[in-house]
């Protein structure tokens, strides 16, 4: 850059990075000035993913780098949704924004939170059956749905399905997304105004099933195939054919060759589940099905209900009468009943008092006898968080302090000059703008203060002089 031109931040080339030294960054490097280079993840959409640490090594996150074709990114948008569902108050079903920037103008990177836990493909794979028990089938269940809801609600939706991106948190014992790739915008009348300008961007938005596996792919992406738009429905629908896979180990089309047949297997599924051939050999599996069948027949539900509305004549050809805002409110889909189903099973019967559901003993928990060191490790581990958080209220303490400290400074300034200039007015000091405006009408409010005050002086004088006399009087 010349020295002469003074340029913004972007025309400083902190690093000519390219797309090979992107794809091939050294473990043990410092990245950006702060973060450490861990491991390479491996690339997930057009990023390339690292495990990283800061220089303290106290925050651990995934560290997405990217490079923007002609100014444009995927992860811009990411860093959004991830910035709405924390002001939301949704980051305990995705992870949060620990850094973000841009480098060189068209080097895109942001910095994921990692939370400690396995994936849940990791999970599936240590199960002792490939089939799923009942209840950690509709404890998966619950999350997905509820993350779904979430999604909807706030005008987004899952295009795919990949239980790599899925992750269990240790400490809250929770399903979240921690991988927001597939994300994008739905596609919905509710959620989107359908003006000219919309229906000319959505052409070239790329809003349909992203994958070439159509084990989980709704029945609207097989018939348009790209011109296929994701919505709400298509997402639960997938999500039902994951849920059934895990507690019936294989659906009825998967692997199946034939695209024709793939297709009318699916809306034979959609339609009504499969029959259950064997009986059931406790009561949990029973309710799981009758949970699955629930979900179909809202599933239905929601549809009828979404063709009949959009026939209404209303503004911008959206059935939503609140506009593009239409949150859960509005939803067609039964998340709460869906949810309750499946919590049922989980609870397998017993009072919701009795035990808290997210404690119950999954496919892969194992009983574990801690030893005396094992004991002393996890003390330690309690001893340095609760120790953080302590030190973090501190820090959020000091900054309050401090930020209360200068706000009382600028309030005693504002008070002290506003004191000033009422004195000043009162006193009728010269040289203010509006003063000078208008020196007829000031001239005669100086004479009558003059006189106010010459009079205000004289009763002073006069009482002073009487007390006077009144002190003289009572000592003679």
């Amino acid at each position: 850059m010349s020295r002469v031109r003074k340029g913004h931040n972007y025309e400083r080339v902190e690093t000519r990075f390219s797309r090979e030294t992107i794809e091939n960054l050294k473990p043990k490097t410092v990245f950006n000035d702060k973060w450490v280079i861990l491991k390479n993840v491996g690339a997930r959409g057009g990023a390339h993913c690292y495990d990283v640490c800061d220089q303290k090594v106290s925050e651990f996150g995934v560290l997405y780098v990217e490079i923007g074709d002609d100014g444009m990114s995927s992860l811009a948008n990411q860093v959004e949704f991830s910035h709405k569902q924390y002001s939301l108050g949704n980051s305990h079903r995705f992870t949060s924004v620990l850094d973000c920037g841009l480098i060189n103008n068209h080097v895109y990177f942001m910095v994921l939170q990692n939370r400690p836990g396995p994936t849940l493909k990791a999970l599936l794979e240590a199960a002792p059956s490939a089939q799923l028990a009942p209840t950690t089938a509709a404890f998966i269940a619950i999350d997905l749905i509820s993350t779904a809801e979430l999604l909807a609600s706030t005008g987004y939706v899952l295009r795919n399905f990949d239980a790599k991106q899925w992750k269990f948190d240790v400490k809250s014992r929770m399903f979240y997304l921690a991988d927001i790739t597939d994300v994008t915008v739905i596609s919905d009348k509710r959620y989107c105004p359908v003006t000219k300008a919309y229906l000319d961007s959505a052409e070239t938005m790329d809003l349909h099933w992203n994958s070439d596996d159509l084990t989980y792919a709704p029945i609207s992406f097989i018939v348009k195939g790209p011109a296929h738009r994701m919505s709400e429905l298509d997402m639960i629908e997938s999500l039902i054919c994951v849920i059934y896979e895990l507690s019936r180990i294989k659906l009825p089309w998967k692997n199946s060759p034939n695209l024709q047949k793939t297709l009318e297997l699916k809306e034979e599924f959609v339609i009504s589940l499969p029959e259950h051939v064997e009986k059931f050999e406790t009561e949990v599996e029973g309710w799981l099905d009758t949970a699955l069948r629930n979900v179909i027949e809202y599933l239905k539900l929601a549809k009828e209900i979404q063709e009949r509305l959009e026939k209404l004549p209303v503004r911008d050809g959206a059935w939503c009468p609140n506009g593009a805002r239409a949150g859960a409110l509005l939803s067609a889909v039964k998340y709460r009943e869906i949810l309750e189903d499946f919590q049922k099973v989980v609870n397998c019967g017993r009072p919701i008092w009795s035990q808290h559901w997210r404690d119950v003993k999954l496919d892969w928990d194992k009983e574990i006898v801690h030893t005396p060191k094992s004991l002393r490790t996890i003390r330690n581990l309690e001893k340095r968080e609760a120790a953080r958080e302590v030190a973090q209220e501190l820090d959020r303490l000091h900054g309050s302090r401090a930020h209360y400290s200068i706000m009382m400074e600028h309030a005693d300034a504002e008070i002290g000059l506003n004191t000033v200039l009422i004195q000043k007015y009162l006193d009728g000091a010269p040289g203010e703008a509006d003063l000078e405006d208008m020196p007829e009408e000031v001239a005669v409010i100086r004479k009558r203060t003059r006189k106010a005050k010459k009079t205000k002086k004289s009763e002073e004088n006069d009482v002073k002089l009487k007390e006077k006399q009144m002190y003289v009087y009572v000592a003679k």
